[in-house]
């Protein structure tokens, strides 16, 4: 999804994930697991933007742009119930995972 500025000015909330993958996941597996959850995000009301990217000590970051804490919330669990997800959620450590929801000032 590509958004314009104005779109992530509609932001009511951030959602910051971070995680680790399986064991044996590379990299490029992980990112093009992200890439074909993309359709299920775009479908969600209230999704905005998502940015993606790997820290220096090997944990994923997910930075998640939503219209507000209700779309979020609401979001999360569309996300995690659709087939389309499973894929991508087969390649993370689960006990890794850790959500924060942070309001736009």
């Amino acid at each position: 999804m590509t958004a314009s500025s104005s779109d992530i000015e509609q932001a009511g909330i951030i959602e910051y994930v971070t995680f680790a993958s399986n064991s044996g996941v590379s990299p490029e597996a992980l990112k093009e697991g992200v890439e074909k959850t993309d359709v299920v995000l775009d479908s969600i009301d209230g999704f905005l933007k998502r940015f993606f990217a790997q820290q220096d000590d090997g944990l994923w970051v997910e930075v998640v742009f939503w219209r507000d804490k209700k779309a979020a919330e609401a979001g999360l669990e569309i996300f995690l119930k659709d087939p389309r997800s499973q894929a991508l959620l087969q390649l993370i450590e689960n006990s890794s995972v850790s959500i924060t929801y942070s309001k736009v000032a």
